[in-house]
């Protein structure tokens, strides 16, 4: 079976930090043959994606910033894993760290949280985004997630970002 095309899930996480940060994350996904979003390690397993269970790119949102900030990426679940699995995501570690400081040089540092999750994606060969249906949308289409562009993914976390900046105007 050949490995499907993964992509990352990109929301507010609902666990904040306290009242005025929250979490915003992209964690690797794929469409599975009813059209949930699975995880790598969720049956069944494509053969070569187990080393992105649990990866994941993040940042924080606060009402006092106007673009999220803090941006980092790894694995949620690190202890959960046997050691062929363990030294597949040292190799994927190893590459994006390889792949992000060449990205610098040529590109300068990173301008966003957008920048940041293009970077890695590029790095990953994963250029598909989903994000959560409103529920105005669910209610039309049924869908639960979306898949977007690159371009339409850069407006819409640039919205949410613009949407938390003004609330402490």
């Amino acid at each position: 079976m050949p490995d499907p095309q993964y992509g990352f899930l990109v929301q507010l996480s609902q666990a904040k930090y306290d009242d005025h940060v929250h979490n915003l994350g992209a964690t690797i996904v794929y469409p599975g043959p009813d059209g949930r979003l699975l995880s790598p390690s969720e049956p069944p397993p494509p053969s070569a994606g187990l080393y992105l269970t649990g990866f994941q790119v993040s940042a924080f949102l606060s009402a006092s910033e106007e673009r999220a900030w803090g941006y980092f990426q790894g694995y949620s679940t690190p202890y959960r894993v046997d050691r062929v699995v363990a030294e597949a995501m040292v190799r994927t570690l190893r590459k994006l760290d390889k792949g992000l400081d060449k990205a610098t040089q040529h590109q300068g540092h990173v301008k966003g949280f957008d920048d940041y999750l293009f970077r890695i994606a590029g790095i990953l060969d994963t250029q598909t985004y989903y994000v959560r249906s409103t529920p105005e949308r669910l209610a039309v289409t049924g869908e639960r997630f979306r898949q977007l562009t690159a371009p339409a993914m850069q407006s819409w976390l640039a919205d949410l970002e613009a949407r938390f900046a003004r609330r402490v105007q």
